[in-house]
């Protein structure tokens, strides 16, 4: 952990995530704002999702969630350097539903911790990001002016960008999720390139590390495909997303990430609510089933999922919205 090299600095904050890269991911325009009041932004979440966030610029510094130190949090002898990091900073913030966090954490600093939890109950229909944002606000953390502040350059950043894309612009398509659950159909996403393609756009098909079984089904197939690429790290990743126009993919932590680099972005989402988990930003579109009666979130713990909820959206409507929104193509 290097704790020799963290200084204290008079306005600097600690958080701790230990969520999903979604979930991570949905926390960045919350993190960029927080930028803004503090001198320093640190977090605590697992090593390669720190990683990502001090590439894309909301995290200074990352500390691996993974390591037995932090695991001290829950012992009731709490490791002296993991005391010495959380005393570093001003303020702690936990973005968990641990109450054994918070406590082991005042134990450390205890005027200076604060606990939100990770998103909103499933009766509370408010996207994830301005919920976070609304609980870190409520903590006094994040000012009122700050957010708007940030959410006023967050959105003008995005609308710098083309949002009408002409032929030639490169779109990528992702098949892939975090849950294969919430996976369109891989037919339909080749329905959607190949109309795209005749249309003279230029596509990339984007596959992650734990995709194997899409590139296998792919190379079965002989009719024309978009290239393929897999990404094996996440500079990698960014590197791809920024070279694109445009992006189109499932209900994943890519798409959320697409969204906040600023691409025009289509997510097709089966069971998960689309008002709560809709990438935060203006040039965001979601496709949703034309008939689903009790979205959830967390589809795992609950059992709830339909595959026919996915295969309710057919590629004439991806296209529809996808033309609608930012056209595309001819249509």
């Amino acid at each position: 952990m290097n704790l020799d090299r963290i200084p204290q600095v008079e306005k600097s904050l600690l958080i701790v995530h230990q969520g999903a890269l979604g979930d991570f991911i949905v926390t960045f325009p919350v993190l960029k704002a927080l930028r803004v009041s503090f001198s320093r932004v640190d977090a605590i979440c697992r090593a390669s999702f720190g990683q990502l966030a001090v590439e894309v610029g909301v995290l200074d510094r990352h500390h691996p969630l993974e390591s037995a130190r932090v695991s001290s949090l829950y012992a009731n002898r709490i490791d002296p350097e993991m005391s010495q990091l959380v005393s570093a900073y001003s303020h702690i913030l936990l973005i968990s539903f641990s109450a054994i966090l918070e406590f082991s954490m005042k134990r450390i600093n205890a005027d200076r911790v604060f606990r939100i939890e990770p998103w909103p109950e499933e009766t509370h229909r408010l996207q994830v990001t301005e919920f976070l944002a609304n609980r870190t606000q409520k903590c006094g953390i994040l000012s009122s002016g700050e957010r708007d502040k940030f959410y006023r350059t967050f959105c003008a950043a995005a609308q710098s960008r083309p949002t009408k894309l002409p032929v030639g612009a490169t779109l990528i398509l992702s098949p892939g999720a975090g849950s294969i659950k919430k996976r369109w159909p891989l037919e339909r996403f080749l329905v959607v390139a190949a109309k795209l393609l005749s249309q003279g756009m230029r596509l990339v098909m984007l596959l992650g590390p734990a995709e194997s079984d899409i590139e296998v089904a792919l190379k079965q197939r002989r009719e024309t495909q978009p290239g393929v690429v897999k990404c094996t790290s996440f500079p990698e990743l960014i590197d791809i997303l920024n070279s694109a126009d445009g992006y189109i993919g499932n209900d994943s932590g890519i798409s959320h990430l697409a969204a906040f680099l600023g691409l025009p972005t289509l997510v097709i989402f089966g069971p998960s609510d689309s008002v709560r988990w809709r990438p935060f930003g203006d040039n965001v579109r979601v496709v949703t089933p034309p008939e689903i009666c009790c979205p959830c979130t967390n589809t795992a713990s609950t059992g709830y999922f339909e595959p026919a909820l996915l295969r309710q959206i057919t590629p004439d409507r991806v296209l529809a919205e996808w033309h609608c929104a930012f056209g595309a193509g001819s249509g």
